[in-house]
């Protein structure tokens, strides 16, 4: 058996070759979208790319299946429970493919999304009973579990998720013999982890691995990886070659959570938005928020007042950075960003609110 693994540093993103040296069949696991090191170690190696699979729907990058089809009519596999816009293989609770004598076993295992597999990987060298590694994608990491919060956007909630990644974890992946190897989807710098570790997430390779395949570094389109594909140009040397220039350059107000609180204590006081979501806002908020998610706000600035002046939150400041950028586009000059969030806001022992029961 030939096995590699791929880690993309600048996206913290893990993809995996898989192929049996006696037949030359080969698959490709949550490929990066710039394949070309996937086809030449293909190449080089004897083998032929004829599966590609997605543990999940990637919304952190953009995959590079689409990319295999095309240039090696490659196979695409995902779990039964995906839904896409182009032809694929929705591969069930135990169904497998096979490389030669490598076999590739899916486990349906939700949580982080409702579609997630994790793929089994068995080499008849190591035992035909007993799998050699488990891609686990974004349902187990190193030091961490997948998300289930990062759905509710599209209708799925956190509960019903986090309900779903417990049976997949307990029920399929914990029963795994000690001996398999954990190979996920990402290390740390992923958002799609909380709390991953910072080391590598690859175990150390045994002695039969393939030792010909090196990892090797690569250049490429960062942009283009997560859908940026046609870019105008870019601001050489970073923000310093503004620091002459000052009419190019915009910036927004941020207020300190002592100071707001001053400023909701005046007359009239300010508008404020929390940014975060409905779930994040009822479990608490400052008092007289309303509720815009981020994801929304650009649908609904029209209902956002504009009258008064407005400032804006979110948990840390991330989001309501974002959001202020929206509102200046759109025209809203007198916009305020909380500097640390609705975090700073409880840490200066200020008083929230919650959703009446």
């Amino acid at each position: 058996m030939i096995f590699k693994q791929y880690y993309l540093r600048c996206l913290a993103h893990a993809s995996y070759l898989i192929a049996d040296q006696d037949s030359g069949q080969a698959a490709v696991v949550d490929p990066q979208r710039d394949v070309e090191q996937y086809l030449e170690d293909a190449r080089r190696l004897g083998c032929r790319i004829g599966h590609v699979f997605l543990t999940h729907l990637h919304a952190d990058f953009i995959a590079g299946h689409l990319e295999l089809r095309d240039r090696a009519q490659a196979s695409i596999h995902l779990g039964s429970r995906a839904v896409a816009e182009y032809r694929l293989t929705a591969m069930r609770d135990g169904e497998e493919v096979r490389l030669g004598r490598v076999r590739l076993v899916v486990l349906e295992t939700p949580g982080h999304s409702p579609e997630s597999i994790s793929i089994l990987v068995y080499d008849p060298d190591v035992g035909e009973h007993t799998p050699y590694a488990a891609l686990t994608g974004d349902t187990l990491f190193i030091g961490d579990v997948g998300r289930p919060d990062l759905r509710a956007s599209l209708g799925c909630s956190a509960e019903r998720l986090a309900s779903m990644l417990y049976e997949s974890l307990h029920g399929k992946l914990a029963p795994l013999p000690d001996e398999t190897l954990v190979y996920p989807g990402h290390g740390a710098g992923s958002l799609c982890g909380k709390h991953l570790v910072r080391n590598d997430p690859r175990p150390r390779p045994p002695d039969r691995a393939d030792r010909r395949a090196r990892p090797r570094g690569r250049g490429g389109n960062q942009l283009g990886r997560i859908g940026f594909d046609n870019v105008a140009g870019y601001l050489a040397g970073g923000m310093q070659p503004l620091d002459d220039a000052p009419e190019l350059v915009e910036r927004t107000a941020r207020v300190t959570a002592a100071t707001l609180a001053e400023l909701l204590s005046a007359a009239p006081p300010p508008l404020l938005l929390d940014v975060r979501t409905e779930r994040e806002w009822r479990a608490g908020r400052i008092d007289g928020a309303t509720n815009i998610p981020l994801s929304r706000l650009a649908h609904e600035l029209a209902s956002v007042p504009s009258a008064s002046p407005l400032v804006a939150y979110c948990a840390s400041g991330y989001r309501s950075a974002i959001a202020c950028s929206l509102m200046r586009r759109a025209g809203r000059r007198a916009v305020t960003d909380l500097v640390g969030g609705i975090a700073a806001w409880e840490s200066a022992g200020l008083p929230t609110a919650s959703a009446d029961p």
